[in-house]
């Protein structure tokens, strides 16, 4: 019953979708973990990254309404959740969403964006000297903290992929790296458009940056997916990436397709007044809002 309630719920289906052949047994084998020991069900989630750079795709570079309704969805799935296996179990679902911020990002933004998150919702005995050695790829002229770099100086050195395999992978016709790396690419392509740091540079030159930064994002990506691995090896493992859903890894829908904002309250009124659902306008948080029933 948990499987069926997160696939209607909460799984985005993928292209070449494996859910049903393998992905929804091994999911359900990871359920029964937790309840055989009558533990509460545990998951991971890495999202919530830093805004774009492009202020022509984003309203500004703090959260907004986007991760709020994110963080929400997440509520409503444990909450539909909840009544289903209180049957089982005396606790519910409990969620470990770990921000992807740290990992790639101008820091200074990224402190700024990790602080709005919690509102929205350092070990002593470490030697330095460890990771002293360790350099990490910048290719933008980004604001560097001296903690924050510290931290993905560990994550590279204890969690890193190796270099010259993924360098093979993207270079292998048809290899899946190679469709991320594309996939990163062109991203990073929309996203670096209006930075300072390559706004004024040659397409040649573009293009030469664009790749590198999408390979260090694929480096440092796969280390946090270790890290996660590491760190949380019993739990059901989330994704906001397009994964096969064949376990272990599951790619989650938390942008609520049910709910649209339509400028015009002109707009609103008309669906309701169709059928089409319901809504109107939301004093609390001043916006109109509209739930579709289709």
């Amino acid at each position: 019953m948990v499987a069926n309630t997160f696939a209607s719920e909460l799984k985005h289906t993928v292209e070449n979708d494996q859910w049903e052949s393998v992905g929804e047994a091994f999911f359900s084998k990871s359920i029964d973990f937790f309840t055989s020991r009558w533990q509460p069900l545990e998951a991971v989630l890495p999202a919530f990254p830093c805004k774009s750079s492009n202020i022509e795709k984003v309203a500004g570079d703090m959260p907004d309404k986007g991760e709020e309704l994110a963080l929400s969805r997440l509520i409503q799935f444990a909450d539909s959740l909840q009544k289903y296996i209180l049957s089982v179990l005396l606790f519910g679902l409990l969620v470990t969403v770990m921000c992807l911020v740290i990992v790639l990002g101008d820091d200074s933004k990224v402190n700024r964006y990790f602080q709005e998150i919690f509102k929205c919702f350092g070990n002593s005995g470490f030697d330095v000297g460890w990771v002293e050695n360790v350099t990490l790829g910048h290719h933008l002229h980004t604001e560097i903290d001296e903690q924050s770099e510290f931290c993905r100086k560990i994550l590279v050195s204890s969690c890193d992929t190796d270099c010259g395999k993924l360098r093979q992978d993207i270079t292998t016709t048809g290899h899946p790296r190679l469709s991320l790396f594309r996939g990163f690419s062109k991203f990073m392509t929309e996203d670096l458009a209006l930075h300072p740091t390559t706004s004024h540079l040659t397409r040649k030159k573009f293009k030469k940056i664009v790749a590198k930064i999408a390979f260090e994002m694929i480096k440092r990506n796969d280390a946090y997916s270790n890290l996660v691995e590491l760190m949380f090896p019993f739990h059901l493992r989330f994704s906001i990436h397009a994964h096969c859903n064949s376990g272990p890894k599951f790619v989650v829908k938390i942008d609520n397709c049910d709910i649209y904002f339509i400028i015009k309250s002109n707009k609103v009124e008309e669906e309701i007044r169709k059928g089409n659902g319901s809504g109107g306008w939301d004093p609390n948080n001043l916006h109109y809002i509209f739930f579709s029933n289709q």
